[in-house]
């Protein structure tokens, strides 16, 4: 007999099958696997998390993943990274120096990833000198961290464009600026590389402009 019970099946990182149809160690008929069994599977649900829009993985997954429903998860609300950073389980003790919780929310501009990057880097340096009460130099040290204990950054500017990081680099040394329209800009305000007001743009995450400046 039938139950009501579903099954959901999630992919993380599904770029990476690109990569592997790129390198010969799958192939597009995976993509044909996706879209039967999430055209077929009435009780079975395909959750795939990508970093990038399936156009910018090609004709093969566009082409058949025509009956996706798009969900972007984008910055949280300062509120939202607040409450993420100050109540993330009961019990959870005020750690923070005054104003640094502030700071995280605007150096990674609530990206939810780096938001708790952050935060268990200042954790984990806290926890090795036994403390439950951070300073200012401590969430310096975290920020600094979240800079290079990680491939994010790199993958980030690794996925772009070469017009893209130009944009980038010219953003990183001087910024706000007003660029010209072009494919390229247009990728990186859609993708939340870039935040546009009043015809100025700028990185959209001060963490990431930091990492352009020391490392790109």
């Amino acid at each position: 007999m039938l139950t009501r019970e579903h099954i959901l099946i999630a992919i993380d990182e599904i770029e990476r099958l690109q990569t592997g149809i790129e390198e010969g160690w799958t192939s597009a008929a995976f993509l044909d696997f996706l879209r039967a069994a999430g055209d077929s599977l009435r009780r079975t649900r395909l959750l795939l998390v990508c970093a990038h829009p399936l156009h910018r993985l090609g004709r093969a997954w566009t082409d058949r993943l025509i009956s996706v429903i798009h969900r972007e998860i984008t910055y949280l609300a300062p509120e939202e990274a607040e409450a993420l950073l100050c109540d993330p389980m009961p019990g959870f003790p005020e750690i923070y120096p005054p104003g640094g919780v502030a700071r995280i929310v605007r150096d990674t501009n609530g990206h939810p990833y780096l938001v708790q990057l952050v935060a268990d880097a200042l954790i984990r340096n806290l926890n090795g000198r036994s403390s439950l009460s951070a300073k200012e130099a401590d969430l310096t040290r975290a920020l600094d961290r979240a800079l290079t204990d990680t491939p994010f950054f790199q993958e980030l500017w690794s996925d772009r464009t070469e017009e893209e990081r130009e944009l980038l680099l010219r953003l990183a040394e001087r910024e706000p600026l007003t660029l010209e329209a072009s494919t390229a800009l247009k990728e990186l305000v859609h993708g939340g590389y870039v935040t546009i007001a009043a015809d100025q743009h700028r990185i959209a995450v001060p963490l990431f402009r930091t990492w352009i400046q020391e490392h790109a």
